[in-house]
């Protein structure tokens, strides 16, 4: 809350901005907007339109100075007497203890990101011998994705599809439409086609896990997932056929089954260091 000090008619000095040094009486205070409007002091052209007796036309008008770019000035003396504002409290506060940033930070960090952090790091570290700890390869972002060939006749299963995808991941996911047109599909530019969200650090790290504790191992005869999935890059995608297998996903609830892909993006700059971190964070890596 601002106290001002300065009332109509008093002699202020410009103390910053383009109009530094000048001089002038205070023709108003605009409190609302923590501004004075000061004599022969920023002025700007206006253009009037004609009224009445007045002929119109362009003239000058001195425009606003916010407050903190102006002091009082003591004329006889020739300097500044002093600002023309103060901070005043409103509300009486008290200071709450607070943790260190270390501890709530770490009450607060994912359980995955903690065995990143904890396990997976130093693991990494010695295994490719990396000279620094930069460089060891994390995961960046998690991108679920699905596209709906039956939506191009039936917008609403897709709709159906995208907020299954907001519940699997807890963050809404949003309908995306097909770039180019396909004849063969009757798909046209800008029609709906599919869904997909991109999960990013908390949420990342908690569905990692979910997907990885609790998902996976939901998956009939199970026997490891295939770790050819990789593109060249360090990204490792892995298709879901049926979204059932998410504990998230009521049976009696869903209109038709539908399937996703899900992509991990890496810094890792070779596919063997991204199959070693996500090995690391626990993905269950077919044998070979």
């Amino acid at each position: 809350m601002k106290k001002f000090k300065i009332k109509r008619n008093d002699t202020i000095i410009v103390v910053a901005g383009k109009h530094k040094g000048s001089t002038g009486k205070v023709l108003s205070v605009l409190r609302d907007r923590d501004r004075v409007v000061v004599e022969k002091v920023n002025l700007v052209q206006r253009h009037m339109k004609p009224r009445g007796d007045q002929p119109g036309g362009t003239v000058e008008k001195e425009a606003p100075i916010h407050i903190s770019n102006v002091a009082l000035y003591n004329v006889t003396e020739g300097r500044w007497a002093g600002a023309c504002w103060k901070t005043v409290a409103r509300f009486a506060t008290t200071r709450r203890p607070t943790r260190s940033s270390t501890e709530r930070g770490m009450s607060m960090q994912p359980r995955m990101q903690q065995r990143y952090r904890n396990e997976v790091v130093p693991a990494l570290k010695e295994q490719f011998d990396y000279k620094n700890v930069m460089l060891v390869p994390r995961l960046s972002k998690i991108v679920v994705n699905t596209s709906i060939r039956e939506a191009i006749q039936n917008v609403k299963i897709l709709e159906s599809a995208a907020e299954e995808i907001s519940i699997i991941t807890g963050q809404k996911a949003i309908i995306r439409q097909a770039r180019r047109s396909i004849a063969s599909f009757k798909l046209r530019e800008g029609m709906p086609i599919g869904a997909k969200t991109t999960l990013r650090r908390d949420k990342m790290w908690e569905f990692f896990d979910r997907l990885v504790s609790i998902t996976i191992p939901r998956f009939r005869d199970f026997r490891g997932l295939n770790p050819t999935g990789f593109d060249g890059r360090g990204n490792y995608s892995m298709g879901i056929t049926e979204q059932i297998v998410f504990p998230e996903i009521e049976y009696d609830k869903i209109k038709r089954v539908n399937g996703f892909n899900i992509t991990f993006v890496t810094t890792a700059p070779t596919d063997n260091e991204a199959r070693e971190l996500l090995r690391a964070l626990g993905m269950p890596f077919e044998k070979q």
